[in-house]
């Protein structure tokens, strides 16, 4: 068998990070600059990446049925988004605690029950995070009406929210993730 160089192979150490230097770009972002040998006499190539705190997406059901979505503004893509409900882990605090505070404080829900989706990486090739994903219920009926400060707190049913993934409303492709881990669980959403 001939080795493949960019995957490594048993007991290989390639290929391999020779050094890493981190920049502080603000408080919710680095850039991180590695130099990474493929292979024996190799010269080390520069990659970039970005990190963050790890974040947590949630699938949220309401007793009623209803899922509540976020609408908010993005200036990283300068526009508006719908999404999950979601943030990132504050330090100390468990993605489990994040979750639930995150819960409350963007839609004024508490988590009746969590089932932990798993942990997922949002972009391989440029971002360097976790993002755990969670399939959350609520005992409550009615929808409340309270969100965070600048963001619009909104509650559709199953098919709503299809629609609006097939018509490219609803696009956060960490958030497609979670609503495939939902389905794929087989975890009834109509």
């Amino acid at each position: 068998m001939v080795p493949c160089w960019g995957m490594a192979l048993g007991n290989s150490p390639f290929p391999r990070i020779l050094n890493r230097k981190r920049t502080r770009l603000s408080p919710w972002a680095e850039l991180i600059e590695k130099e990474v040998q493929f292979k024996p006499d190799a010269a080390a190539e520069v990659y970039h990446c970005v990190t963050q705190a790890a974040y947590v997406g949630m699938f949220v059901r309401t007793a009623g049925g209803q899922i509540p979505i976020i609408r908010q503004y993005r200036p990283s893509i300068e526009e508006y988004t719908w999404e999950l409900p979601a943030g990132t882990v504050d330090p100390g605090e468990s993605a489990d605690e994040a979750a639930r505070r995150e819960l409350l404080e963007e839609t004024g829900l508490i988590s009746d029950e969590m089932l932990y989706l798993g942990k997922f990486l949002p972009d391989t090739g440029r971002i360097q995070a976790d993002a755990y994903a969670y399939y959350v219920t609520t005992p409550v009926q009615a929808p409340r009406r309270v969100a965070e400060e600048g963001l619009t707190l909104r509650y559709v049913d199953h098919l709503e929210l299809k629609q609006m993934i097939v018509s490219g409303e609803f696009r956060h492709s960490v958030h497609l993730a979670i609503y495939a881990a939902v389905l794929a669980r087989g975890i009834p959403l109509d």
